[in-house]
């Protein structure tokens, strides 16, 4: 991880990974999941029993993933490009 700053109650994670670029996940995680990205990326959410909750692709340099349908609790999202380069990245859901 490259920088993690703190603001308030809100954990905000940077990574640079090779192949993915930057990525941006406000945590926790209430209502709207916001990633800021700097390339088109597609994303998968699982909860902590390997189950697929959730699967999108992200485009432009903001998405917001609507988590509302989700139960509370921690979740793994995992973040791929087209060539494969993937990326880890615990996510707190909250209500």
């Amino acid at each position: 991880i490259d920088n993690i700053s703190v603001t308030l109650d809100t954990l905000t994670t940077v990574v640079e990974e090779q192949g993915i670029g930057a990525i941006n996940i406000q945590n926790p995680v209430r209502g709207l999941m916001e990633v800021y990205h700097k390339r088109p990326i597609s994303l998968q959410l699982y909860d902590m029993s390997g189950r697929e909750v959730l699967s999108d692709q992200l485009s432009g340099n903001r998405s917001i993933i609507d988590v509302n349908h989700l139960n509370a609790g921690i979740y793994l999202a995992v973040f791929s490009n087209e060539r494969g380069d993937r990326h880890a990245e615990k996510v707190v859901v909250q209500h």
